[in-house]
C-alpha cells in the first residue's frame, strides 16, 4: 500500500468520528436541556398539586404537559441566575477599573481560592440535597426544607392547613434508588 492510499484511508475513517463528534455536541446539551425542563416542570406540577392535596399523578399529565409547565418553575431560578451573573461582570469590570495592576492581583490572588471553595461547597449541598433530602429538611430557607410549626397549640383539634411544601418521595431523592435508598 503506498502511502497516499494510507492518508486517504485515514481521512476516510475520521469523517465519521468527526460526524459523530459535530453530532454528540448537538444532542447532549439538548439532552441536559430535555431533562431539566422535565424535572422542573415534574417539580412545579408537584408543588402546585401538593398545595391542594392533590397527588399530580392523578392528572395524568403527559410529558409535553411537564416541558411547557417547566418555564413556570425556572423563571425564578434563571432570573436569580442571570442577575447575579451580571453582577459578578459588573463587580468585575468596576475593580479592574478602578484598582492598581499590583492590588488587582492581589485580590485575585486572594479571593480565587476563596470561590473555589464556596463552589465546591455549594456542589455538595447540591448533591446531598439530590441523595438524602431528608438531611436539608431543617434548614430554614432551603427549598424543601419543612416549614415551622404554625400551631401554638399541638393538643388543639384545629385542622392543619396544606402544606406548600411537596412531601418528600420514599425513593430518597433523584439519586436514592443509586443509593440504595427507599424501598
Amino acid at each position: 500500500m503506498t502511502r497516499a492510499a494510507v492518508a486517504g484511508d485515514a481521512r476516510d475513517g475520521s469523517a465519521p468520528a468527526r460526524a459523530l463528534k459535530i453530532v454528540g455536541s448537538v444532542l447532549a446539551p439538548t439532552t441536559v436541556l430535555a431533562a431539566l425542563l422535565f424535572y422542573f416542570g415534574t417539580q412545579h406540577v408537584n408543588g402546585f398539586c401538593s398545595w391542594f392535596g392533590v397527588h399530580y399523578a392523578v392528572l395524568g399529565l403527559s410529558v409535553s404537559d411537564y416541558l411547557i409547565r417547566a418555564a413556570d418553575g425556572m423563571f425564578g431560578p434563571l432570573t436569580f441566575a442571570a442577575a447575579i451573573g451580571l453582577g459578578a461582570v459588573w463587580g468585575y469590570r468596576l475593580l479592574e477599573a478602578r484598582l492598581s495592576p499590583t492590588a488587582w492581583r492581589n485580590l485575585t490572588r486572594r479571593s480565587v481560592p476563596v470561590m473555589v471553595v464556596s463552589g465546591l461547597g455549594l456542589v455538595a449541598l447540591g448533591i446531598t440535597g439530590l441523595a438524602v433530602p431528608s438531611l436539608l429538611y431543617p434548614l430554614p430557607g432551603l427549598p424543601g426544607s419543612q416549614p415551622p410549626d404554625s400551631d401554638p397549640d399541638p393538643d388543639s383539634d384545629s385542622p392543619e392547613p396544606p402544606s406548600t411544601t411537596p412531601e418528600p418521595s420514599e425513593g430518597g431523592g433523584i439519586l436514592g434508588g443509586l443509593l440504595g435508598g427507599g424501598r
